[in-house]
């Protein structure tokens, strides 16, 4: 009998810490503004979010992320505000539902 064993290849830790985020494209024009989103989980390689804007990012694109962590969940994370640019890694597009998110983005520093 053979387990299969998954590996973890994550470089960070996650924390599930559901917070505020803004995006944007860093190629985005002057009258584009970020997106206000919100994180699932963070760690200090990446932040996974959901977002209402369907295919508004695609992977590759470089963005400007900023995350605001509530104080109260700074015992799980213990920055309030994680801000820089990453690489979206990942796209995956959630089941259509009147009401929730469209997108699932991984974005990775």
């Amino acid at each position: 009998m053979s387990h299969s064993v998954e590996v973890e290849r994550r470089r960070e830790r996650r924390a599930q810490v559901e917070a505020p985020v803004s995006i944007r494209r860093v190629s985005a024009g002057p009258g584009d503004g970020f997106l206000q989103e919100r994180a699932i989980n963070v760690s200090l390689a990446g932040v996974y979010l959901e977002m209402d804007a369907p295919g508004a990012y695609a992977p590759n694109d470089i963005v400007s992320v900023s995350v605001s962590v509530p104080d109260a969940q700074t015992r799980v994370f213990p920055f309030t505000r994680l801000v820089g640019r990453g690489r979206v890694v990942r796209n995956n597009r959630l089941s259509p539902a009147p009401e929730g998110p469209a997108d699932k983005v991984l974005v990775l520093s």
